[in-house]
Protein backbone atom coordinates (compact mmCIF):
# COMPACT_ATOMS: atom_id res chain seq x y z
CA UNK A 1 0.00 0.00 0.00
CA UNK A 2 1.20 3.51 -0.57
CA UNK A 3 2.84 5.68 2.26
CA UNK A 4 0.39 8.37 3.46
CA UNK A 5 2.04 11.64 3.62
CA UNK A 6 0.47 14.76 5.89
CA UNK A 7 -1.79 17.19 4.78
CA UNK A 8 0.62 19.74 4.60
CA UNK A 9 3.04 17.51 2.55
CA UNK A 10 0.75 16.71 -0.14
CA UNK A 11 -0.64 20.28 -0.42
CA UNK A 12 3.55 21.11 -1.03
CA UNK A 13 3.91 18.83 -3.32
CA UNK A 14 0.41 19.39 -5.37
CA UNK A 15 1.94 23.14 -5.52
CA UNK A 16 5.04 21.97 -6.48
CA UNK A 17 3.58 20.60 -9.44
CA UNK A 18 1.37 23.33 -10.92
CA UNK A 19 5.00 25.44 -9.84
CA UNK A 20 6.48 23.31 -12.54
CA UNK A 21 3.65 23.24 -15.04
CA UNK A 22 3.29 27.39 -14.82
CA UNK A 23 7.07 27.45 -15.60
CA UNK A 24 6.41 24.98 -18.31
CA UNK A 25 3.35 27.27 -20.12
CA UNK A 26 5.89 30.20 -19.57
CA UNK A 27 8.61 28.20 -21.57
CA UNK A 28 6.04 27.59 -24.27
CA UNK A 29 5.07 31.37 -24.50
CA UNK A 30 9.14 32.26 -24.51
CA UNK A 31 9.26 29.86 -27.49
CA UNK A 32 6.19 32.16 -29.61
CA UNK A 33 8.34 35.00 -28.55
CA UNK A 34 11.56 33.46 -30.05
CA UNK A 35 9.78 32.06 -33.14
CA UNK A 36 8.42 35.64 -34.10
CA UNK A 37 11.92 37.03 -33.48
CA UNK A 38 11.32 38.95 -29.96
CA UNK A 39 13.17 38.32 -27.13
CA UNK A 40 12.24 34.74 -25.35
CA UNK A 41 10.46 35.53 -21.81
CA UNK A 42 6.47 34.39 -21.39
CA UNK A 43 4.78 34.81 -17.93
CA UNK A 44 1.39 33.90 -16.74
CA UNK A 45 -0.65 35.25 -14.08
CA UNK A 46 -3.51 33.05 -12.01
CA UNK A 47 -5.06 33.33 -9.12
CA UNK A 48 -3.26 32.40 -5.71
CA UNK A 49 -6.34 30.12 -4.45
CA UNK A 50 -4.86 27.06 -2.52
CA UNK A 51 -4.58 23.85 -4.19
CA UNK A 52 -6.58 21.00 -2.76
CA UNK A 53 -4.42 18.05 -1.52
CA UNK A 54 -5.25 14.89 -3.17
CA UNK A 55 -7.16 11.95 -2.07
CA UNK A 56 -6.99 8.61 -2.55
CA UNK A 57 -4.00 6.94 -2.52
CA UNK A 58 -0.35 8.47 -3.75
CA UNK A 59 -0.74 7.24 -7.37
CA UNK A 60 -4.15 7.74 -8.27
CA UNK A 61 -4.85 11.87 -8.12
CA UNK A 62 -2.52 14.48 -7.83
CA UNK A 63 -5.34 16.46 -6.95
CA UNK A 64 -9.52 16.19 -6.59
CA UNK A 65 -10.38 19.08 -8.71
CA UNK A 66 -8.13 17.97 -12.08
CA UNK A 67 -8.35 14.24 -11.61
CA UNK A 68 -9.63 14.43 -15.90
CA UNK A 69 -6.49 16.81 -16.33
CA UNK A 70 -4.17 14.32 -15.35
CA UNK A 71 -5.01 11.63 -17.87
CA UNK A 72 -1.57 11.88 -19.95
CA UNK A 73 0.70 11.91 -16.36
CA UNK A 74 -1.32 9.17 -15.22
CA UNK A 75 -0.87 7.06 -18.42
CA UNK A 76 2.80 7.14 -17.29
CA UNK A 77 4.08 4.09 -15.84
CA UNK A 78 4.00 3.70 -11.86
CA UNK A 79 7.45 4.41 -11.76
CA UNK A 80 7.67 7.08 -13.97
CA UNK A 81 5.03 9.10 -11.86
CA UNK A 82 6.65 8.53 -9.20
CA UNK A 83 10.05 9.88 -10.68
CA UNK A 84 7.90 12.80 -10.95
CA UNK A 85 6.65 14.03 -7.81
CA UNK A 86 10.20 12.74 -6.41
CA UNK A 87 12.04 15.14 -9.28
CA UNK A 88 9.71 18.24 -8.36
CA UNK A 89 10.21 17.51 -4.62
CA UNK A 90 13.75 17.50 -4.95
CA UNK A 91 14.24 20.16 -7.39
CA UNK A 92 11.64 23.36 -6.35
CA UNK A 93 11.53 22.40 -2.25
CA UNK A 94 14.84 20.53 -1.52
CA UNK A 95 17.03 23.94 -1.64
CA UNK A 96 14.48 25.55 0.60
CA UNK A 97 15.69 23.39 3.60
CA UNK A 98 11.69 22.65 4.22
CA UNK A 99 10.98 20.25 6.73
CA UNK A 100 7.62 19.05 4.85
CA UNK A 101 9.42 18.56 1.62
CA UNK A 102 12.01 16.56 3.51
CA UNK A 103 9.18 14.73 4.76
CA UNK A 104 7.30 14.14 2.10
CA UNK A 105 10.91 13.29 0.01
CA UNK A 106 11.59 10.56 2.59
CA UNK A 107 8.01 9.06 2.43
CA UNK A 108 8.12 8.67 -1.19
CA UNK A 109 11.81 7.29 -1.73
CA UNK A 110 10.32 4.62 1.50
CA UNK A 111 7.95 3.90 -0.98
CA UNK A 112 9.67 3.18 -4.13
CA UNK A 113 11.86 0.86 -2.09
CA UNK A 114 9.35 -1.33 -1.21
CA UNK A 115 8.18 -1.33 -5.41
CA UNK A 116 9.92 -3.60 -7.67
CA UNK A 117 11.12 -0.76 -9.03
CA UNK A 118 14.23 0.44 -6.75
CA UNK A 119 15.32 4.16 -6.28
CA UNK A 120 19.09 2.76 -7.74
CA UNK A 121 16.95 1.83 -10.88
CA UNK A 122 15.35 4.80 -10.93
CA UNK A 123 18.37 6.72 -10.73
CA UNK A 124 20.21 5.03 -13.66
CA UNK A 125 17.62 6.41 -15.95
CA UNK A 126 17.73 9.86 -14.85
CA UNK A 127 19.61 12.54 -17.48
CA UNK A 128 19.41 13.80 -20.63
CA UNK A 129 16.76 10.60 -21.87
CA UNK A 130 14.40 11.34 -18.80
CA UNK A 131 14.43 14.74 -18.79
CA UNK A 132 12.97 14.37 -22.26
CA UNK A 133 10.41 12.17 -20.98
CA UNK A 134 9.51 14.39 -18.47
CA UNK A 135 9.28 17.13 -20.75
CA UNK A 136 6.78 15.04 -22.62
CA UNK A 137 4.85 13.80 -20.02
CA UNK A 138 4.13 17.76 -18.64
CA UNK A 139 3.42 19.27 -22.72
CA UNK A 140 1.52 22.55 -23.35
CA UNK A 141 -1.62 20.66 -23.80
CA UNK A 142 -1.74 19.10 -20.66
CA UNK A 143 -0.80 22.49 -19.15
CA UNK A 144 -3.65 24.24 -20.78
CA UNK A 145 -6.35 21.14 -19.67
CA UNK A 146 -4.82 21.29 -15.79
CA UNK A 147 -5.99 25.42 -15.81
CA UNK A 148 -8.80 25.31 -17.69
CA UNK A 149 -10.52 22.64 -14.64
CA UNK A 150 -10.09 25.31 -12.49
CA UNK A 151 -13.14 27.53 -13.55
CA UNK A 152 -12.96 30.01 -10.55
CA UNK A 153 -9.23 31.35 -11.84
CA UNK A 154 -8.32 33.46 -14.22
CA UNK A 155 -5.42 32.89 -16.55
CA UNK A 156 -3.30 35.02 -18.18
CA UNK A 157 -0.59 34.01 -20.65
CA UNK A 158 1.47 36.38 -22.65
CA UNK A 159 4.81 36.69 -24.18
CA UNK A 160 7.56 39.39 -24.45
CA UNK A 161 6.89 42.16 -27.61
CA UNK A 162 9.29 44.87 -27.08
CA UNK A 163 11.83 43.97 -30.10
CA UNK A 164 8.68 42.90 -32.46
CA UNK A 165 6.54 45.46 -31.75
CA UNK A 166 9.78 47.94 -30.94
CA UNK A 167 7.11 49.00 -27.71
CA UNK A 168 8.87 50.96 -24.79
CA UNK A 169 6.82 48.95 -22.31
CA UNK A 170 6.51 45.62 -24.35
CA UNK A 171 7.75 43.14 -21.55
CA UNK A 172 5.79 40.57 -20.73
CA UNK A 173 5.15 41.23 -17.50
CA UNK A 174 3.83 44.95 -17.56
CA UNK A 175 1.40 43.53 -20.53
CA UNK A 176 0.18 40.96 -18.72
CA UNK A 177 -0.21 43.00 -15.56
CA UNK A 178 -2.06 45.60 -18.05
CA UNK A 179 -4.11 42.74 -19.94
CA UNK A 180 -5.33 41.34 -16.39
CA UNK A 181 -6.41 45.01 -15.11
CA UNK A 182 -8.70 45.75 -18.56
CA UNK A 183 -10.26 42.07 -18.07
CA UNK A 184 -10.59 42.45 -14.13
CA UNK A 185 -11.19 46.30 -13.99
CA UNK A 186 -8.38 45.87 -10.78
CA UNK A 187 -5.34 47.59 -10.20
CA UNK A 188 -4.42 45.08 -6.91
CA UNK A 189 -3.55 41.75 -7.43
CA UNK A 190 -2.67 40.40 -3.94
CA UNK A 191 -4.34 36.73 -4.62
CA UNK A 192 -2.43 36.34 -7.77
CA UNK A 193 0.62 34.73 -8.56
CA UNK A 194 2.96 35.73 -11.27
CA UNK A 195 5.26 33.13 -12.95
CA UNK A 196 8.02 34.56 -15.85
CA UNK A 197 10.96 32.42 -16.90
CA UNK A 198 13.36 34.93 -16.11
CA UNK A 199 14.00 37.06 -13.34
CA UNK A 200 11.93 40.70 -13.82
CA UNK A 201 14.41 43.99 -14.76
CA UNK A 202 13.70 47.32 -12.85
CA UNK A 203 10.57 48.05 -15.22
CA UNK A 204 9.13 45.43 -14.68
CA UNK A 205 9.82 44.54 -10.96
CA UNK A 206 7.91 48.16 -10.03
CA UNK A 207 5.56 47.15 -12.03
CA UNK A 208 5.04 44.00 -10.13
CA UNK A 209 5.03 46.18 -6.77
CA UNK A 210 2.46 48.44 -8.11
CA UNK A 211 0.14 46.00 -9.10
CA UNK A 212 0.34 44.04 -5.38
CA UNK A 213 1.57 40.91 -6.68
CA UNK A 214 0.82 38.28 -4.22
CA UNK A 215 3.56 35.83 -5.44
CA UNK A 216 6.26 35.69 -7.92
CA UNK A 217 8.56 32.61 -9.12
CA UNK A 218 11.30 32.88 -11.71
CA UNK A 219 13.45 30.16 -13.34
CA UNK A 220 16.67 32.34 -14.18
CA UNK A 221 18.32 34.88 -12.63
CA UNK A 222 18.84 37.64 -15.02
CA UNK A 223 22.96 38.91 -14.30
CA UNK A 224 22.76 41.99 -16.77
CA UNK A 225 19.10 43.94 -15.06
CA UNK A 226 17.97 42.11 -12.49
CA UNK A 227 15.67 43.85 -10.31
CA UNK A 228 14.91 40.96 -7.90
CA UNK A 229 18.24 39.92 -6.45
CA UNK A 230 21.17 39.97 -8.88
CA UNK A 231 21.68 44.05 -9.28
CA UNK A 232 19.16 45.35 -7.12
CA UNK A 233 17.22 44.00 -4.12
CA UNK A 234 13.77 45.92 -5.31
CA UNK A 235 11.32 43.79 -3.69
CA UNK A 236 13.37 43.70 -0.76
CA UNK A 237 13.30 47.31 0.34
CA UNK A 238 12.09 48.00 3.62
CA UNK A 239 10.00 51.26 3.36
CA UNK A 240 7.57 50.37 0.34
CA UNK A 241 4.02 49.64 1.06
CA UNK A 242 3.88 46.57 -0.64
CA UNK A 243 6.39 43.55 -0.03
CA UNK A 244 6.08 41.18 -3.04
CA UNK A 245 7.18 37.52 -1.97
CA UNK A 246 9.27 35.76 -4.72
CA UNK A 247 10.64 32.19 -5.20
CA UNK A 248 13.59 31.35 -7.70
CA UNK A 249 12.74 27.83 -8.75
CA UNK A 250 15.55 25.32 -9.29
CA UNK A 251 14.11 23.62 -12.05
CA UNK A 252 17.43 22.38 -14.31
CA UNK A 253 15.59 21.34 -17.47
CA UNK A 254 13.25 24.60 -18.02
CA UNK A 255 16.42 26.33 -16.74
CA UNK A 256 18.81 25.23 -19.75
CA UNK A 257 16.10 25.49 -22.40
CA UNK A 258 15.91 29.19 -20.95
CA UNK A 259 19.25 30.02 -20.88
CA UNK A 260 20.12 28.23 -24.57
CA UNK A 261 16.95 30.26 -25.90
CA UNK A 262 18.05 33.55 -24.21
CA UNK A 263 21.85 32.80 -25.56
CA UNK A 264 20.85 31.94 -29.07
CA UNK A 265 18.43 35.53 -29.45
CA UNK A 266 21.28 37.34 -27.86
CA UNK A 267 23.44 36.05 -30.45
CA UNK A 268 21.30 36.02 -33.69
CA UNK A 269 20.40 39.85 -32.40
CA UNK A 270 24.13 40.87 -32.47
CA UNK A 271 25.03 39.32 -35.56
CA UNK A 272 21.93 41.38 -37.27
CA UNK A 273 22.58 44.66 -35.84
CA UNK A 274 26.35 43.95 -37.17
CA UNK A 275 25.09 43.41 -40.18
CA UNK A 276 22.64 46.46 -40.20
CA UNK A 277 25.56 48.51 -39.07
CA UNK A 278 27.88 47.48 -41.61
CA UNK A 279 25.13 47.69 -44.57
CA UNK A 280 24.29 50.94 -43.05
CA UNK A 281 28.43 52.34 -43.08
CA UNK A 282 28.51 50.27 -46.86
CA UNK A 283 25.66 52.60 -48.23
CA UNK A 284 27.33 56.17 -46.42
CA UNK A 285 30.69 55.14 -48.31
CA UNK A 286 29.01 54.81 -51.59
CA UNK A 287 27.08 57.74 -51.10
CA UNK A 288 30.05 59.78 -50.04
CA UNK A 289 32.01 58.38 -53.35
CA UNK A 290 28.53 59.42 -55.70
CA UNK A 291 29.04 63.15 -54.18
CA UNK A 292 32.80 63.17 -54.55
CA UNK A 293 31.98 61.51 -58.60
CA UNK A 294 29.67 64.45 -58.45
CA UNK A 295 31.81 67.07 -57.50
CA UNK A 296 34.34 65.72 -59.96
CA UNK A 297 32.30 66.04 -63.04
CA UNK A 298 30.80 69.31 -62.30
CA UNK A 299 34.67 70.86 -61.80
Amino acid sequence: MPMELTLEAKQRLCQAYLNYLSLVVCQQQACVAFQRGDTPIGALLISNKTVSAWQGSLTANLTKANWQAMQSFLALPEYLRLQVICTLALECYAISNNSCAQEAWLLLQSYLKKESHSTESIASTQGAESDARLLDSLDLALCRNLFASFSQLDKFELANQREKEQAVFGHCECLILEAAQAKLKTRRFNNFRLYVNLEPCLLCSSAIITAQVGELFYLQTNAKAGAVESQIKLLSLPWLNHHVKFTKLDASVLTSITSLCLCDFFHNLRHVNKQMGQAKKRKALYMEKDKFSLRKEMK
